[in-house]
């Protein structure tokens, strides 16, 4: 089964300086959310669900398959759609740091910015919380 690695994220523009890039976006992103209108619809938190299970399936292919090819594709255009939309709402915020978390795991320049966006998460995931 085919897993992403350095230089596949490479050809498709990712960089470790990107992702690090985009990690004060997150930090503000909150103040953002304020204005967003209310009642307005995110779909960062439904997008992510999907992108997870499109990963699991992906992941259970068969590899070298044109199924896994449309799947890894598939995949990739998810992220691109989920990381290139602002997000509107705190829900919304909240799962583009979740991916952050999650897709970063192992390519953090140092532990510190790994604990910063952990503690972005849990300050928005603690607003969500104390809104319901």
């Amino acid at each position: 089964m085919t897993k992403p690695n350095p230089a596949t994220a490479k050809a498709y523009g990712l960089s470790r300086r990107n992702l690090l890039a985009a990690v004060p976006a997150v930090a503000i992103a909150p103040a953002a959310a304020a204005v967003a209108a209310p009642g307005a619809q995110d779909k960062h938190p439904q997008w992510l669900a999907e992108y997870y299970e499109t990963q699991r399936v992906w992941e259970l292919a068969e590899e070298d398959t044109p199924r896994e090819e449309f799947l890894f594709e598939l995949w990739h255009e998810m992220q691109r759609q989920f990381c290139r939309t602002r997000a509107t709402t705190i829900e919304g915020i909240a799962a583009q740091a979740e991916w952050l978390v999650h897709d970063a795991e192992d390519y953090w320049a140092c532990e510190d910015q790994r604990i910063l966006v952990e503690n972005i998460l849990a300050a928005l995931q603690g607003l969500m919380e104390a809104d319901a």
